[in-house]
Protein backbone atom coordinates (compact mmCIF):
# COMPACT_ATOMS: atom_id res chain seq x y z
CA UNK A 1 0.00 0.00 0.00
CA UNK A 2 1.47 3.33 -1.10
CA UNK A 3 -1.20 5.98 -0.63
CA UNK A 4 -4.18 6.47 1.72
CA UNK A 5 -6.70 9.23 1.00
CA UNK A 6 -8.20 10.59 4.24
CA UNK A 7 -11.22 12.88 3.79
CA UNK A 8 -11.66 15.29 6.71
CA UNK A 9 -14.41 17.73 7.65
CA UNK A 10 -12.69 18.98 10.83
CA UNK A 11 -15.25 17.26 13.06
CA UNK A 12 -14.38 15.16 16.11
CA UNK A 13 -15.04 12.06 14.02
CA UNK A 14 -12.62 13.01 11.25
CA UNK A 15 -9.95 13.97 13.81
CA UNK A 16 -10.19 10.46 15.22
CA UNK A 17 -10.03 8.96 11.73
CA UNK A 18 -6.83 10.92 11.06
CA UNK A 19 -5.32 9.40 14.20
CA UNK A 20 -6.38 5.92 13.08
CA UNK A 21 -4.98 6.59 9.59
CA UNK A 22 -1.70 7.63 11.18
CA UNK A 23 -1.55 4.26 12.95
CA UNK A 24 -2.22 2.46 9.67
CA UNK A 25 0.46 4.50 7.92
CA UNK A 26 3.01 3.48 10.55
CA UNK A 27 2.02 -0.13 9.96
CA UNK A 28 2.13 -0.04 6.15
CA UNK A 29 4.50 2.81 5.28
CA UNK A 30 1.81 4.45 3.12
CA UNK A 31 1.68 8.19 2.45
CA UNK A 32 -1.36 10.00 3.83
CA UNK A 33 -3.27 12.51 1.73
CA UNK A 34 -5.57 14.72 3.81
CA UNK A 35 -8.51 15.86 1.69
CA UNK A 36 -11.31 18.36 2.22
CA UNK A 37 -14.15 19.23 -0.12
CA UNK A 38 -16.05 22.47 0.36
CA UNK A 39 -19.75 21.89 -0.23
CA UNK A 40 -20.90 24.85 -2.31
CA UNK A 41 -23.59 26.09 -4.65
CA UNK A 42 -22.45 25.33 -8.16
CA UNK A 43 -24.00 28.34 -9.90
CA UNK A 44 -24.40 31.45 -7.75
CA UNK A 45 -26.14 33.47 -10.45
CA UNK A 46 -28.06 35.87 -8.24
CA UNK A 47 -28.67 36.95 -4.67
CA UNK A 48 -32.00 35.06 -4.80
CA UNK A 49 -30.03 31.81 -5.17
CA UNK A 50 -27.42 32.25 -2.41
CA UNK A 51 -28.53 35.25 -0.37
CA UNK A 52 -25.33 36.96 -1.54
CA UNK A 53 -24.30 38.93 -4.57
CA UNK A 54 -21.97 36.91 -6.85
CA UNK A 55 -18.89 38.93 -5.92
CA UNK A 56 -19.58 38.63 -2.19
CA UNK A 57 -20.19 34.92 -2.65
CA UNK A 58 -16.85 34.46 -4.42
CA UNK A 59 -15.05 36.39 -1.67
CA UNK A 60 -16.74 34.23 0.97
CA UNK A 61 -15.68 31.03 -0.82
CA UNK A 62 -12.11 32.28 -1.19
CA UNK A 63 -11.97 33.09 2.55
CA UNK A 64 -13.34 29.62 3.39
CA UNK A 65 -10.76 28.06 1.08
CA UNK A 66 -7.93 29.88 2.85
CA UNK A 67 -9.29 28.91 6.26
CA UNK A 68 -9.61 25.22 5.41
CA UNK A 69 -6.25 25.14 3.65
CA UNK A 70 -4.60 26.51 6.79
CA UNK A 71 -6.33 23.89 8.95
CA UNK A 72 -5.25 21.09 6.61
CA UNK A 73 -1.68 22.38 6.69
CA UNK A 74 -1.73 22.45 10.51
CA UNK A 75 -2.98 18.85 10.65
CA UNK A 76 -0.35 17.75 8.16
CA UNK A 77 2.36 19.51 10.14
CA UNK A 78 1.45 17.62 13.30
CA UNK A 79 1.52 14.30 11.42
CA UNK A 80 4.92 15.03 9.86
CA UNK A 81 6.39 15.42 13.35
CA UNK A 82 5.86 11.68 13.81
CA UNK A 83 7.88 10.94 10.67
CA UNK A 84 4.94 10.10 8.38
CA UNK A 85 4.81 11.37 4.80
CA UNK A 86 1.68 13.46 4.28
CA UNK A 87 0.25 15.92 1.74
CA UNK A 88 -2.99 17.90 1.48
CA UNK A 89 -5.62 18.43 -1.24
CA UNK A 90 -8.80 20.51 -1.51
CA UNK A 91 -11.74 20.76 -3.89
CA UNK A 92 -15.18 22.33 -4.18
CA UNK A 93 -18.26 20.19 -4.73
CA UNK A 94 -20.34 17.35 -3.37
CA UNK A 95 -18.19 15.47 -0.91
CA UNK A 96 -18.66 11.86 -2.07
CA UNK A 97 -18.12 12.76 -5.74
CA UNK A 98 -15.03 14.86 -5.01
CA UNK A 99 -13.55 12.10 -2.83
CA UNK A 100 -14.08 9.56 -5.60
CA UNK A 101 -12.49 11.89 -8.16
CA UNK A 102 -9.52 12.59 -5.90
CA UNK A 103 -8.89 8.89 -5.24
CA UNK A 104 -8.89 8.26 -8.98
CA UNK A 105 -6.60 11.14 -9.92
CA UNK A 106 -4.19 10.40 -7.05
CA UNK A 107 -4.32 6.64 -7.68
CA UNK A 108 -5.00 6.06 -3.99
CA UNK A 109 -4.84 2.48 -2.73
CA UNK A 110 -7.38 3.15 0.01
CA UNK A 111 -9.90 5.74 1.18
CA UNK A 112 -10.12 5.91 4.96
CA UNK A 113 -13.21 7.68 6.24
CA UNK A 114 -15.21 8.05 9.44
CA UNK A 115 -18.80 7.19 10.09
CA UNK A 116 -21.38 8.35 12.61
CA UNK A 117 -24.84 7.13 13.43
CA UNK A 118 -27.77 9.23 12.19
CA UNK A 119 -31.53 8.91 12.36
CA UNK A 120 -32.59 12.01 10.42
CA UNK A 121 -34.78 11.56 7.36
CA UNK A 122 -32.06 12.97 5.08
CA UNK A 123 -29.67 10.28 6.24
CA UNK A 124 -32.24 7.48 5.94
CA UNK A 125 -33.13 8.47 2.36
CA UNK A 126 -29.71 9.38 1.03
CA UNK A 127 -27.23 7.61 3.28
CA UNK A 128 -24.07 9.00 4.80
CA UNK A 129 -21.19 10.38 2.76
CA UNK A 130 -19.47 7.03 3.34
CA UNK A 131 -22.36 5.04 1.93
CA UNK A 132 -22.85 7.34 -1.06
CA UNK A 133 -19.11 7.15 -1.70
CA UNK A 134 -19.31 3.35 -1.94
CA UNK A 135 -21.78 3.66 -4.80
CA UNK A 136 -19.47 5.74 -6.99
CA UNK A 137 -15.85 4.79 -6.23
CA UNK A 138 -13.79 1.85 -7.36
CA UNK A 139 -11.18 2.47 -4.65
CA UNK A 140 -11.47 0.30 -1.52
CA UNK A 141 -12.99 2.17 1.43
CA UNK A 142 -12.09 1.61 5.08
CA UNK A 143 -14.73 3.07 7.39
CA UNK A 144 -13.86 3.67 11.02
CA UNK A 145 -16.21 4.26 13.94
CA UNK A 146 -15.48 7.31 16.07
CA UNK A 147 -15.77 5.07 19.14
CA UNK A 148 -12.83 2.88 18.07
CA UNK A 149 -9.96 5.00 16.80
CA UNK A 150 -7.37 2.56 18.15
CA UNK A 151 -8.94 -0.51 16.52
CA UNK A 152 -6.19 -0.85 13.91
CA UNK A 153 -3.35 -1.00 16.43
CA UNK A 154 -3.86 -4.74 16.77
CA UNK A 155 -6.11 -6.95 14.63
CA UNK A 156 -6.12 -10.65 15.53
CA UNK A 157 -9.16 -11.79 13.54
CA UNK A 158 -10.52 -10.57 10.20
CA UNK A 159 -14.13 -11.39 9.34
CA UNK A 160 -14.71 -12.16 5.66
CA UNK A 161 -18.40 -12.56 4.70
CA UNK A 162 -18.64 -14.64 1.52
CA UNK A 163 -21.51 -15.94 -0.58
CA UNK A 164 -21.46 -18.54 -3.34
CA UNK A 165 -20.60 -16.07 -6.11
CA UNK A 166 -17.28 -15.58 -7.89
CA UNK A 167 -17.66 -11.86 -7.26
CA UNK A 168 -17.49 -12.16 -3.48
CA UNK A 169 -14.14 -13.95 -3.80
CA UNK A 170 -12.54 -10.83 -5.30
CA UNK A 171 -11.83 -9.66 -1.75
CA UNK A 172 -9.50 -12.58 -1.04
CA UNK A 173 -6.16 -11.15 -2.30
CA UNK A 174 -6.63 -8.00 -0.20
CA UNK A 175 -7.81 -10.02 2.80
CA UNK A 176 -4.78 -12.32 2.65
CA UNK A 177 -2.47 -9.30 2.37
CA UNK A 178 -4.04 -7.62 5.43
CA UNK A 179 -3.96 -10.89 7.40
CA UNK A 180 -0.24 -11.18 6.70
CA UNK A 181 0.29 -7.54 7.72
CA UNK A 182 -1.23 -8.13 11.17
CA UNK A 183 -0.50 -11.82 11.56
CA UNK A 184 -4.28 -12.23 11.85
CA UNK A 185 -6.57 -15.20 11.25
CA UNK A 186 -9.08 -14.95 8.40
CA UNK A 187 -12.57 -16.10 9.36
CA UNK A 188 -14.39 -17.11 6.16
CA UNK A 189 -18.06 -16.65 7.02
CA UNK A 190 -21.04 -17.74 4.98
CA UNK A 191 -24.59 -16.97 6.13
CA UNK A 192 -26.70 -19.86 4.88
CA UNK A 193 -30.12 -18.29 4.45
CA UNK A 194 -31.64 -21.37 2.75
CA UNK A 195 -30.17 -23.98 5.08
CA UNK A 196 -28.19 -25.80 2.39
CA UNK A 197 -24.84 -25.97 4.14
CA UNK A 198 -24.94 -27.44 7.60
CA UNK A 199 -21.19 -27.58 8.15
CA UNK A 200 -18.06 -25.89 6.88
CA UNK A 201 -16.57 -28.98 5.23
CA UNK A 202 -18.97 -29.35 2.31
CA UNK A 203 -18.93 -27.99 -1.22
CA UNK A 204 -18.07 -24.30 -1.05
CA UNK A 205 -15.10 -24.03 1.28
CA UNK A 206 -12.92 -26.89 -0.08
CA UNK A 207 -13.47 -25.54 -3.59
CA UNK A 208 -12.67 -22.03 -2.38
CA UNK A 209 -9.33 -23.16 -0.93
CA UNK A 210 -8.40 -25.03 -4.12
CA UNK A 211 -9.19 -22.14 -6.43
CA UNK A 212 -7.41 -19.61 -4.23
CA UNK A 213 -4.06 -21.01 -3.10
CA UNK A 214 -3.26 -17.66 -1.45
CA UNK A 215 -5.62 -18.63 1.34
CA UNK A 216 -3.19 -21.37 2.32
CA UNK A 217 -0.56 -18.74 3.14
CA UNK A 218 -2.45 -17.52 6.22
CA UNK A 219 -4.28 -19.00 9.14
CA UNK A 220 -8.00 -19.30 8.38
CA UNK A 221 -11.20 -20.65 9.86
CA UNK A 222 -14.40 -21.70 8.06
CA UNK A 223 -17.70 -20.61 9.57
CA UNK A 224 -21.30 -21.34 8.55
CA UNK A 225 -24.08 -19.28 10.12
CA UNK A 226 -27.72 -20.21 9.58
CA UNK A 227 -30.52 -17.67 9.45
CA UNK A 228 -32.16 -14.92 7.41
CA UNK A 229 -30.97 -11.73 9.11
CA UNK A 230 -27.53 -11.65 7.55
CA UNK A 231 -26.13 -8.44 9.06
CA UNK A 232 -27.46 -9.21 12.55
CA UNK A 233 -25.89 -12.67 12.45
CA UNK A 234 -22.53 -11.30 11.29
CA UNK A 235 -22.44 -8.56 13.92
CA UNK A 236 -23.41 -10.95 16.71
CA UNK A 237 -20.74 -13.40 15.61
CA UNK A 238 -18.19 -10.60 15.44
CA UNK A 239 -18.92 -9.42 18.97
CA UNK A 240 -18.81 -12.95 20.39
CA UNK A 241 -15.59 -13.92 18.58
CA UNK A 242 -13.53 -10.72 18.76
CA UNK A 243 -13.53 -9.87 15.05
CA UNK A 244 -11.28 -6.79 14.80
CA UNK A 245 -11.81 -5.93 11.14
CA UNK A 246 -14.48 -6.75 8.57
CA UNK A 247 -13.60 -7.06 4.87
CA UNK A 248 -16.37 -7.32 2.27
CA UNK A 249 -17.34 -6.71 -1.33
CA UNK A 250 -20.05 -4.34 -2.54
CA UNK A 251 -22.06 -4.12 -5.73
CA UNK A 252 -21.71 -0.34 -5.77
CA UNK A 253 -25.35 -0.22 -6.81
CA UNK A 254 -27.14 3.00 -7.62
CA UNK A 255 -30.58 1.40 -7.90
CA UNK A 256 -33.49 2.98 -6.02
CA UNK A 257 -33.77 0.01 -3.66
CA UNK A 258 -30.17 0.45 -2.58
CA UNK A 259 -30.57 4.21 -2.18
CA UNK A 260 -33.70 3.92 -0.02
CA UNK A 261 -32.87 0.79 1.96
CA UNK A 262 -29.14 0.32 1.60
CA UNK A 263 -27.24 -2.75 0.54
CA UNK A 264 -26.11 -5.43 2.97
CA UNK A 265 -22.59 -4.01 2.66
CA UNK A 266 -23.87 -0.60 3.74
CA UNK A 267 -25.80 -2.14 6.63
CA UNK A 268 -22.63 -3.74 7.96
CA UNK A 269 -20.79 -0.42 7.73
CA UNK A 270 -23.65 1.42 9.41
CA UNK A 271 -23.94 -0.89 12.41
CA UNK A 272 -20.46 -2.32 12.96
CA UNK A 273 -18.45 -1.04 15.90
CA UNK A 274 -15.27 -2.28 14.21
CA UNK A 275 -13.58 -0.98 11.05
CA UNK A 276 -15.07 -2.20 7.78
CA UNK A 277 -13.02 -2.52 4.57
CA UNK A 278 -15.24 -2.55 1.47
CA UNK A 279 -14.08 -3.34 -2.04
CA UNK A 280 -16.35 -2.77 -5.01
CA UNK A 281 -17.00 -5.79 -7.22
CA UNK A 282 -15.46 -5.68 -10.71
CA UNK A 283 -17.92 -7.09 -13.23
CA UNK A 284 -16.36 -9.59 -15.63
Amino acid sequence: MKSILVPVDFSVTSDQVVRAATQLSRKTGAELVLFHSIEAFLAPLSSDFTGLEPLAYQEMMAALGDQYQNRLNEMAGQIRKSGIEVSVRMSVGRAHLMIADASLSLQSDLIMIGKTGHTQLHYILLGSTTERLLRVTGTPVLSVSRQDETALESVRKIGLPLDMSEESLQILPAAVSWAKQWGATLELIHVDVLGKYMNADRDFFPDLALRHPLIQEVSFKKVILNGEKVTDLLLAYGRENDIGLWMQTSQGSGHLTSVLIGSRAEHLIRHSEKPVYTQRIVKR
